[in-house]
């Protein structure tokens, strides 16, 4: 694995790290690769603005493709599957 040694860290910042570490009952070196792989993990998803906005892309193909129809109430075709 690739050693990552940061330099210069304000104490206070190091404190921080070890009460956060601590309260989840990690090592401090623990909480740090918890914290970079979290990081990383959450890079690799689409912006969630980008997400919307293709989901509203797909939501407006669909009410196009189906604009003008009617459909039946669900509970009534509910009620006729359990009479079956």
């Amino acid at each position: 694995m690739t050693q990552i040694i940061l330099e210069n860290l304000d104490p206070i910042v190091v404190e921080k790290l070890q009460v956060r570490a601590t309260r989840q009952g990690r090592s401090l070196i623990e909480e740090l690769k918890a914290i970079v792989e979290e990081a990383v993990q959450f890079e690799s998803f689409p912006n969630q603005q980008e997400t919307m906005h293709e989901a509203r892309e797909r939501l407006a193909k669909v009410r196009q493709q189906y604009q003008g129809r009617t459909f039946r109430d669900s509970a009534e075709l509910l009620r006729e599957d359990r009479q079956r």
